[in-house]
């Protein structure tokens, strides 16, 4: 297995997001997905900044259920969202954060254990993420920022386009068997 395609180990990293190639061939810092049961989330491709693995790429999830949403508006915000629906892909987010990664573990439809790396947390540098602040994005904003995504082609990360240096590819790219 090549460097790139091995687990980043458990522990914590400081962490910057990068674009990713979108649907319309265009460059976001934030993607949107519907997950199979109708949920829907954005995904953030982080690059960790300092250490042994530096350079190498993590993936967070957001999710925009009513319950996860606040958490997922704070998390944003720790990147540098400003906080407007109507900026979350466009917005160029370019805080560092500190990114808590832990291993998480599948079975695959042939029986077979394997472990992916996930991001846990995301925290602003030298500060805690707390319970979720007043004037957070609500699911009214969610739901129209996502249609907004799929409508102008932003909700699926195109692999078929070149990749520059800061532009990174789908996790799906690296391994199929991801249920996530």
């Amino acid at each position: 297995m090549s460097r790139d395609r091995e687990r980043v180990p458990d522990g914590v990293y400081k962490s910057v997001a990068v674009m990713r190639n979108t649907e319309s061939g265009g460059q976001a810092y934030v993607t949107c997905h519907v997950s199979e049961k109708g949920t829907p989330s954005v995904k953030v491709a982080l690059r960790i900044e300092e250490g042994p693995f530096t350079g190498r790429l993590v993936f967070w999830d957001g999710w925009l259920s009513e319950k996860a949403l606040p958490y997922t508006d704070e998390r944003l915000k720790a990147m540098g969202w400003s906080g407007n629906p109507a900026t979350l892909l466009t917005e160029v987010l370019d805080a560092p954060v500190s990114v808590t990664v832990a291993g998480e573990e599948w079975i695959t439809p042939s029986g077979e254990t394997k472990t992916a790396t996930k991001v846990a947390s995301i925290r602003p540098i030298g500060g805690a993420v707390g319970k979720p602040v007043a004037g957070a994005m609500n699911e009214a904003d969610a739901r129209r920022t996502i249609a907004k995504a799929f409508g102008a082609g932003l909700g699926v990360v195109s692999p078929a386009r070149t990749k520059p240096r800061d532009v990174v590819p789908h996790p799906a790219e690296f391994d199929d068997d991801i249920p996530f």
